[in-house]
């Protein structure tokens, strides 16, 4: 091979590295912000007061970040992905300084706000950006890289925050979380071109998207309202809402969703399910699992969010291992991510109720197991089968899945908890069988989304065929 042959390959393999650098940034800054900030919050909760506001937080950053990233295929027409990516790290980084020297709690949730936006865009230009940029084969290899930054965040977010907080305070300790945003502004001007693709002019989609955010607020919100009653009226009226906007958007001249998002005879429709489904299934875990284990294993908070934090090891492993598999596995891999995530459950439910210790930090990381096993194939699937023109919006449809599976289980884990009696003092024998049959309980997802990857893989021909025949 000659040198100049060399030197093109070399030259290919290091863009290839740059390219995949800042997909992984995009990634980072909303990961390590959301672990980062749960450590140092109640820092700055003492220090600026709001408690009652403390669950809003999350509420607003989630909100913001859901519609945005819904938004994320109309920002990629209209800025370029260069623009898009730019534009959600400013966004980003003003919140943050917002959050940084707010005087009270509303300034800070303006602040969420903010970070919510960013990350929002970060996250569907990341996926529009491993759709454009990186050649099919090497999709597995990018989302493990995605489900690694994931897990790095998760182990090192809470220890990183806490000796930040401690040595230099809560103020600085989330201004740290610029670092990464002006890492990726930084290779992201040097590395791509400005944007010859830009030149959409569609008007910007206020209506859906705010009638959008509403639908999302009202889910979100859920767990901060009183009784079972008005959580469970506030999360089936924002369900409402967000049914009302697919439908709408399904008739809009120019949609912001895919078109073909809850159609459960293609392949983006089911993948899309599948994945707020296996969410869903392990939100009790996430919102009760530490709770769990400090007060019926006598866990340490420390030990207890490592052991919770073992389903995102379990991902990051097992989606190192997947992405060296070649294609010809991917369907046995996303029928088998489900499976492992409902053993994982049903094995939780036992023993993070009953023990021992080391068999419910074991349950956790078979969890992770199985979304690692499952996500990179399955995410790619529904990237591949993306209709001809649809493909920025499928790309944004996948973070957009993602972040409402989260929103909309921890919802339900709320209702259903309150709704059996997870705040009665009647001590740890009621305690543990609340947590049992929560846990258990939401194994239903779990199993529907294995139903749902069994019809994407073996009993739905429709869904390949409209598939094929779209993306020719």
């Amino acid at each position: 091979m000659s040198g100049r042959g060399e030197a093109s390959i070399a030259g290919l393999v290091g863009r290839q590295c740059l390219f995949a650098a800042i997909v992984g940034l995009g990634v980072f800054i909303s990961a390590v912000n959301s672990v980062l900030l749960v450590t140092v919050l109640p820092t700055a909760v003492d220090d600026i007061g709001g408690i009652e506001f403390m669950s809003w937080t999350t509420t607003i950053y989630v909100t913001a970040s859901i519609v945005f990233s819904a938004a994320g295929g109309w920002m990629k027409a209209r800025l370029g992905g260069r623009g898009g990516l730019l534009a959600g790290a400013s966004l980003f980084m003003a919140g943050t300084a917002i959050c940084a020297a707010a005087p009270a709690m509303p300034v800070l949730l303006l602040g969420r706000l903010g970070q919510g936006v960013g990350s929002g865009l970060l996250a569907a230009m990341s996926y529009t950006f491993v759709r454009s940029v990186f050649p099919q084969g090497l999709w597995p290899k990018i989302f493990a890289l995605m489900a690694a930054v994931w897990g790095v965040a998760a182990l090192a977010g809470p220890a990183l925050g806490g000796v930040l907080t401690g040595v230099v305070g809560w103020r600085p300790a989330i201004l740290s979380m610029m670092l990464p945003a002006l890492l990726l502004m930084t290779l992201v001007l040097a590395a791509l071109p400005r944007d010859g693709e830009r030149g959409g002019r569609e008007p910007f989609p206020l209506l859906r998207l705010v009638v959008l955010a509403s639908g999302i607020l009202a889910v979100a919100a859920a767990g901060n309202f009183p009784g079972a009653g008005l959580q469970a009226m506030s999360a089936f009226a924002g369900v409402a809402v967000l049914a009302l906007v697919v439908l709408a958007d399904r008739r809009a001249e120019r949609p912001i969703l895919p078109s073909n998002a809850l159609s459960f005879t293609s392949e983006v429709g089911l993948g899309l399910a599948m994945k707020w489904l296996l969410i869903i299934s392990t939100m009790p875990v996430s919102v009760y699992g530490a709770l769990a284990l400090q007060r019926l294993h006598g866990a340490t908070p420390l030990v207890a969010g490592y052991v919770v934090a073992l389903e995102a090891l379990g991902w990051t492993a097992s989606a190192f291992v997947v992405a060296r598999l070649p294609a010809r596995w991917s369907a046995g891999a996303i029928v088998m991510g489900p499976l492992l995530v409902v053993c994982g459950v049903l094995a939780g439910s036992r023993t993070l109720a009953y023990g021992p210790l080391w068999a419910g930090a074991s349950a956790v990381a078979l969890m992770g197991i199985g979304f690692g096993t499952c996500w990179a194939f399955l995410s790619g699937r529904v990237l591949a089968a993306a209709r001809s023109g649809e493909e920025d919006r499928v790309a944004s449809a996948i973070p957009t899945a993602e972040a409402l599976g989260i929103a909309l289980g921890a919802a339900m884990a709320g209702i259903a908890g309150n709704g059996l009696g997870i705040a009665a003092d009647a001590g740890l024998d009621h305690f543990a069988a609340v947590i049992r049959d929560l846990v258990g309980g939401f194994a239903a997802f779990g199993l529907a989304a294995l139903v749902v990857a069994s019809r994407m893989i073996f009993g739905a021909p429709a869904a390949r065929l409209t598939s094929t025949s779209e993306r020719k």
